[in-house]
């Protein structure tokens, strides 16, 4: 498993590796405003960090689903499908590798949002105020938003496992439509037509859990989708051996 997990991080590491690069320009950039007391500086870092951490991580999935494809309906998987492992070690470690390269990402961007944040109020006083502000807004307007940093790690934790499991709902698309129309130009589309009817499942799942105390709601939704994910994947492996040559 651990050998195809390199495999696996090998095809996808370039794109991880300019998601890097992007980041150290944008906090670089982020910094110097800091430094210089430039709030356009500051802003402009802001805005590309945050930019480059929703994207960057929606397109590690995107990118692990184009290898999945390729490997499918290619000759570039040839080699990896015909080496002695099962659908569920070659599917596992694809699904292992995007899910730890996303958490390992969203922990990154929460660290360093952290960091960012601290670094402003140390060195600039009136951010004080103005998160101050920010609480007792949403306060005066019952907003049930929590901005201590327990409670923003467990809403990104929601959104993190909640596009894992559309990751793994689009593999599992993917996988359906290859064993029927392998090789034709129809199965990108009917890949993407099945990934909206079965994440529109999920969510109505989702949808189901009643509201109560807002970190126990978003800890239960995760669970709820990481559940989902694991049904998708051991579905997937079962169409894998019936109905694809591998």
């Amino acid at each position: 498993m651990l050998k195809l997990m390199k495999y696996e991080l090998r095809k996808t590491w370039f794109s991880k590796l300019v998601l890097l690069v992007m980041t150290a320009v944008a906090e670089a950039v982020f910094l110097i405003g800091l430094l210089r007391k430039s709030d356009n500086n500051m802003g402009a870092g802001i805005v590309m960090l945050v930019l480059i951490a929703s994207f960057g991580i929606l397109y590690i999935g995107i990118d692990s689903l184009l290898v999945l494809h390729r490997d499918l309906n290619t000759k570039q998987g040839y080699m990896l499908f015909m080496t002695p492992n099962s659908s569920y070690k070659i599917l596992g470690a694809k699904v292992l590798e995007n899910g730890i390269s996303i958490f390992l990402s969203g922990a990154f961007y929460i660290g360093l949002a952290a960091l960012d944040i601290r670094l402003v109020l140390n060195l600039r006083d009136g951010a004080k105020n103005v998160v101050q502000i920010v609480q007792e807004l949403m306060q005066s307007l019952q907003i049930p938003v929590d901005l201590s940093f327990k409670a923003v790690c467990i809403y990104i934790l929601s959104i993190l496992a909640s596009w894992l499991a559309a990751v793994v709902i689009a593999a599992f698309a993917i996988i359906i439509s290859s064993a029927l129309l392998t090789g034709t130009r129809w199965n990108l589309l009917v890949s993407f037509l099945i990934f909206l009817g079965l994440n529109f499942l999920c969510s109505r799942v989702a949808g189901l859990v009643p509201m109560m105390q807002i970190e126990l709601y978003y800890l239960v939704t995760s669970l709820i989708h990481l559940g989902i994910a694991l049904a998708a994947y051991i579905g997937a492996c079962i169409i894998m051996d019936e109905k694809l040559s591998l």
